[in-house]
């Protein structure tokens, strides 16, 4: 669609992409409900925002015990005291994931809102995954709460996603 076709809607001079202008009226073509739905699926829902704060919560506190609590967790999955190295290496990655997810409340663009969401599916499931193949293969059941929380957030993630495809 040209610029010329509909006021709403502009082409950006360097890329190309589509540009909305919600402060111009709508001209024949257009309602005012197809402009809700386009700002309503591009914009952060409340529900999201929940659960992305949830979500770095969840991986802040993680981050805190796999930063402060080595000597617990060595001995809880039998890793020698020397795997601190190895502990502190993820709670790097979980407050990392933490930051990621407290920011993307802030998002604006669908495309970052997805990249993120997705990135936590995809860490939670995986999460998950090798918890419980740590747990069949003798490790100690201590991590089982750890998993069901993050089968729990893969679930959000998921419900998330069905209900962003259902809204379009």
């Amino acid at each position: 669609m040209k610029s010329e076709d509909n006021d709403l809607t502009r082409f950006c001079k360097h890329c190309g992409t589509e540009l909305f202008f919600l402060d111009r009226f709508p001209t024949k073509d257009s309602s005012i409900e197809n402009i809700r739905k386009d700002v309503q699926s591009t914009t952060m829902t409340k529900q999201l925002k929940v659960l992305f704060i949830a979500n770095a919560v969840f991986n802040g506190i993680g981050a805190i015990v796999l930063f402060f609590g080595t000597r617990l967790l060595s001995s809880l999955t039998g890793l020698s005291d020397d795997a601190s190295f190895v502990w502190n290496l993820l709670g790097v990655c979980s407050l990392s994931l933490a930051f990621l997810s407290f920011f993307a409340t802030k998002f604006k663009d669908e495309i970052s809102v997805r990249v993120a969401a997705g990135t936590f599916l995809i860490f939670h499931f995986l999460s998950a995954l090798v918890s419980v193949i740590v747990v069949i293969n003798g490790m100690n059941h201590a991590v089982i709460g750890n998993t069901i929380v993050h089968l729990l957030f893969f679930t959000l993630f998921i419900i998330y996603g069905k209900t962003q495809k259902k809204r379009k």
